[in-house]
C-alpha cells in the first residue's frame, strides 16, 4: 500500500526522499537506544547501589567510619583520584 502511495505522489524514486527517511529511521533508532541505555542504568542504580545512613549517635559509627577510612586509598603525587573505584576498574 504505501509503495503505490509513494508511487502516485511521485516519491519513490526521489533520492532525497529515500535519503531522508533512512536519517528519519536513523534518528528514531538512536533515540529509542539512548532511551533503552538510560533505562538499564536505572535499573542497574535501583538493584545495585545501597544507601545507608549511621548518625553520628548510632554506636556503630565509630566502626563505619573506621571501615570507611581504611577503605579509602591514599590519593597520588600527582592529585587523581585513587578511591575504591580506581582500584577496582582501574
Amino acid at each position: 500500500l504505501t509503495s503505490r502511495v509513494l508511487s502516485f505522489v511521485g516519491l519513490e524514486d526521489n533520492p532525497y526522499f529515500s535519503a531522508g527517511f533512512a536519517l528519519g529511521v536513523a534518528g528514531t533508532g538512536l533515540a529509542a537506544a539512548r532511551g533503552a541505555g538510560r533505562g538499564a542504568l536505572t535499573l542497574a542504580q535501583r538493584h545495585l547501589l545501597v544507601t545507608l545512613e549511621v548518625t553520628s549517635k548510632d554506636k556503630s559509627y565509630p566502626w563505619v567510619l573506621q571501615w570507611l577510612t581504611q577503605q579509602a586509598a591514599p590519593l597520588p603525587a600527582s592529585g587523581g583520584g585513587g578511591g575504591l573505584l580506581s582500584r577496582l576498574f582501574g
